[in-house]
C-alpha cells in the first residue's frame, strides 16, 4: 500500500522483515516438533521472507507507472512463480506452500480441483494485492472502480463454485474415519523410548475403547513419538491387534530414531496386513538436510485407494461434516480426544 511511496531499500527491508515476523509462529515446530538445525531453520525462514521483500519490489515498478491492473496481478503471479521453481524439485515438494492457510477455508479449497495448489496461492495474493492496489490511492478513479469490480467477480466466482462443489452429491462410496488425538507435552517426544511406548500402549487402548461401530479408518496424529527399529515387531503387534479388534484400518505416524538421522513415516494396520509401511521420509545428519528417502507403500489395494494424507501437527483441526475430493468422499467422524 505504502511500497510506492517509499525507496526501494526500504520498502524491501520493510516487506521482508514483515513476512519474518509473521513465520515466528512456526519457530517452535521447526525447532522441536521436526528438530531442523538452527542454520537449516534460518534459512527456511530468511529465502521467503527475501523472496517476499523483492515480490514488493515487483509491485511497486508497476504502482508507480499507475499500472493497477498489473500491479494487483504482479504479487500473485510473481508468488505462484517462485512456489511453484522452488517446489517443484525440493525433496519437501509443497511443505510451506501458503495455500496450507486455507485448509479450513473449504469453499476456497476447492479451486485446487482445477488449478492445483497454486491457485489457492493466487487467489490470497490476488485478493491482498488488490486491497493494497485500492488502498494505495494510485491510478485513475474509473480505473480503480474497474480493478475492484473484475477481482471482486473472480472472488465470488471462485466462492459459488466452492459452494456448489461442496453441495454436490457425487455417486461414490463413503469412508467412515476416526480421528483420536492426546495432548502430551514435547518432553514425551523428546524423552526415552519407554515413555513413547507407554503413549503408543494409551493409544491402542483407545482405540479399542472409543471407536464406534462402522468405523473403516482409524487416523492417529503424525510424529507421536520417536522409536527405533528394534521396537519395530511390539508397536507391530500392538496395533495389528488394535486394528483386528476393531475391524478398521489404523494408520499411525511415526519418527524412526537411526543414528545421525530422523526418519518421518506411517504405519498402515489393517484386517489380513500388519505394519504396511507408507513412507515418505527426510534425514538431517549432522545439520545438513539429507535427501528424501524412497516411497513405499505395501497396504492392501482397498486401503491404498483411500489416499493417506499427512496430518499437521500433533492433533486435528475440528472435524467437517464432510470432506470432498474429486472421486469419491470421505465422511469424517468427531475426533475423539484421550485424556490428559
Amino acid at each position: 500500500m505504502i511500497a510506492a511511496r517509499l525507496r526501494a531499500g526500504v520498502a524491501f527491508l520493510l516487506a521482508a522483515v514483515t513476512w519474518l515476523i509473521g513465520e515466528m509462529n512456526q519457530w517452535n515446530y521447526l525447532s522441536h516438533g521436526i528438530e531442523l538445525p538452527l542454520p537449516i531453520i534460518m534459512f527456511v525462514l530468511l529465502v521467503p521472507a527475501i523472496a517476499f521483500g523483492l515480490g514488493i519490489l515487483f509491485v511497486r515498478s508497476f504502482l508507480r507507472r499507475g499500472s493497477l491492473f498489473r500491479a494487483a496481478l504482479a504479487l500473485p503471479v510473481y508468488w505462484v512463480a517462485y512456489e511453484y521453481l522452488t517446489e517443484i524439485g525440493s525433496p519437501h515438494s509443497t511443505f510451506g506452500n501458503l495455500a496450507y492457510t486455507q485448509m479450513n477455508a473449504l469453499p476456497i479449497i476447492q479451486v485446487a480441483s482445477l488449478t492445483g495448489i497454486w491457485g489457492i496461492s493466487f487467489l490470497v495474493f490476488l485478493f491482498a494485492g488488490t486491497i493494497a492496489v485500492l488502498l494505495g490511492g494510485a491510478g485513475e478513479p474509473g480505473r480503480r472502480r474497474m480493478l475492484a469490480i473484475t477481482v471482486a467477480a473472480v472472488v465470488c466466482a471462485v466462492f459459488l463454485y466452492g459452494g456448489w462443489r461442496l453441495r454436490s452429491n457425487p455417486p461414490a462410496p463413503s469412508v467412515m474415519v476416526t480421528l483420536i488425538a492426546k495432548d502430551v507435552p514435547m518432553s514425551v517426544y523428546l524423552g526415552p523410548e519407554a515413555q513413547t511406548l507407554a503413549l503408543l500402549h494409551d493409544y491402542a487402548d483407545e482405540v479399542r475403547r472409543a471407536t464406534p461401530a462402522g468405523t473403516q479408518v482409524v487416523v492417529l496424529p503424525e510424529k507421536i513419538g520417536r522409536v527405533s527399529e528394534s521396537v519395530l515387531p511390539q508397536v507391530d503387534a500392538l496395533f495389528s491387534s488394535a486394528a483386528a479388534a476393531t475391524h478398521s484400518a489404523i494408520v499411525l505416524g511415526l519418527v524412526r530414531r537411526a543414528l545421525c538421522r530422523l526418519q518421518f513415516f506411517a504405519l498402515l494396520f489393517g484386517r489380513g496386513k500388519a505394519g504396511g509401511e507408507l513412507r515418505q521420509a527426510s534425514s538431517f545428519a549432522r545439520g545438513r538436510a539429507g535427501k528424501t528417502g524412497r516411497s513405499t507403500s505395501h497396504a492392501r489395494p482397498t486401503i491404498r485407494a483411500l489416499g493417506i494424507a499427512d496430518l499437521q501437527g500433533h492433533g486435528f483441526p475440528p472435524a467437517k461434516p464432510r470432506i470432498r475430493r474429486r472421486r469419491g468422499e470421505l465422511a469424517a467422524r468427531p475426533g475423539v480426544g484421550l485424556p490428559s
